[in-house]
This record gives C-alpha cells, sequence and structure tokens, in this order.
C-alpha cells in the first residue's frame, strides 16, 4: 500500500440522477520541519449558500522523509492561519475552554505519509457567513468572514502538554517549530433572504427527486462507505484528496 493509511470516501446519490458538486483539490509545495515534511490539501473554492452549513475539505498532510520512524501527536501542534488577499490576518479568538479532548498519534515510518482531515464549515445566515474550525480538540469561529481570496497555511509546534502522550512511544517524538506553506482560495457566499416556495410553483428538484411506493413518497439516498479497520474518523474523507479526485464532495 502507498499510503500509511486505508482511504476511507462516502460518497451519495440520488436514484433519479442528481449528481454530487466537484470539487477541485489543491495542495501547497511541501515543506520539512522537523524531520517530517507537511503541506495542505484543500479545495480551491470555499462555498457556502444562505441558511446552511458547508462542509470544506481540509486535511495536513505529513510524510517522513527521513531514514527513522517518527511520531507525529495531533494534540495542539498545529494552528490555523487563514489571511485576506492583502496580507491581513483573520484571526480566530484565544478563548479558554473547561475541558477538551484527545486526539490521534501517528506514528510514521521511513517514507510513509498520511493525510489528516479535519473539520471546517461555513455558516451562513441572512446577514453573514460564519467559519468555523475544528481540530478535534475544539472549535472556533471566525464572524462574518467576507467573500474573497484568502491565503491558507498551518502554524506547527511541539506538542506542549505531555499528559495527553502515551507513555510508551513506540518511535521518538517529533518535534519542531515552523509553518507550512500556504494555498489561497476563493470563498463565494450567497447571502439573502431564504427563498420562500410560491403556491403552484414546483418544489425544488431535490424534494421532487423521490420514488413512489403506494401512495407515500420516499426519498432514497444509497451510500457507498469505505473505512479503515485500524483507525476510522467520522469525516466526509479520511485518506488522500489527491487519489479521489472529483469523487470525494
Amino acid at each position: 500500500m502507498k499510503f500509511s493509511n486505508i482511504l476511507a470516501a462516502t460518497f451519495a446519490f440520488s436514484v433519479c440522477g442528481a449528481t454530487a458538486r466537484e470539487l477541485e483539490p489543491i495542495e501547497s509545495l511541501p515543506k520539512e520541519v522537523g524531520g517530517l515534511e507537511f503541506s495542505i490539501v484543500t479545495q480551491a473554492r470555499w462555498e457556502s449558500q444562505n441558511y446552511s452549513n458547508s462542509h470544506v475539505e481540509l486535511q495536513l498532510r505529513i510524510k517522513n522523509t527521513g531514514s527513522k520512524p517518527l511520531v507525529f501527536p495531533t494534540y495542539e501542534t498545529f494552528d490555523l492561519i487563514l489571511k485576506k488577499a492583502d496580507g491581513s490576518s483573520m484571526s480566530f479568538p484565544n478563548v479558554g475552554r473547561d475541558g477538551t479532548l484527545n486526539t490521534p498519534n501517528f506514528i510514521l515510518k521511513p517514507g510513509s505519509a498520511f493525510s489528516y482531515p479535519l473539520n471546517l464549515e461555513l455558516r451562513t445566515g441572512a446577514k453573514e457567513t460564519k467559519l468555523v474550525f475544528n481540530d478535534g480538540t475544539g472549535s472556533w469561529a471566525i464572524a462574518p468572514i467576507a467573500p474573497g481570496r484568502y491565503s491558507v497555511a498551518f502554524s506547527l509546534r511541539t506538542a506542549s502538554d505531555s499528559s495527553m502522550l502515551p507513555t510508551n512511544l513506540s518511535a521518538p517524538l517529533w518535534s519542531g517549530t515552523g509553518q507550512t506553506d500556504s494555498v489561497e482560495v476563493v470563498l463565494t457566499a450567497d447571502l439573502g433572504p431564504a427563498k420562500l416556495q410560491k403556491k403552484g410553483e414546483a418544489a425544488p428538484f431535490r424534494r421532487r427527486c423521490a420514488r413512489t411506493f403506494g401512495k407515500q413518497k420516499h426519498e432514497t439516498r444509497i451510500s457507498i462507505v469505505l473505512r479503515s479497520l485500524s483507525h476510522s474518523v467520522p469525516r466526509k474523507v479520511h485518506g488522500d484528496l489527491r487519489l479521489l479526485g472529483r469523487i470525494f464532495g
């Protein structure tokens, strides 16, 4: 197997012919920090519509380019950096929290690579769009965020909380400080009042897209799921976006 993980992809389609949206994956140039190579994989356009929550594909790709295995802890070792086209930073609020969740530690053998999926969501209402980022330990939000061009990167740092790490590591723990190269994305948002269906107007396609059983209509949805036997993460895509091409979405 080329990568250290088994890819897991979930895709769904409607029996009446509806197709999933097309996403264009982009990746930053790889950058070496502390013996590991890091890059960002995301979608070129971050799109959101009014009164909806839109998932944005975002992954931190990690590759061991050295000659010895390393353990990369994902607990508070990276932060999302978002900048406007003019170079000014969009800061997530630095707030305290009452609790946290632990996140996986990945052992990377020489030459192996892994793409760590993260939760990024655009939440659009009648007046503004909010960007919500969750690294697995908690979530932060930027609101409002306007449509436009943005650069995305990750800052990287050595794990500071040893209590969240296993006591008997099977390989040396990664340590380092730096930042990935950035990628440029375009954020679009459809703001405005919700569109109400008028009397006598045909229902939206996704509501009409149904099969009829007797007098009742039931929407039919088929999902195909491939999951890793060793580690399952509840994400739309777990693995390498570049291999999924237009299927992921």
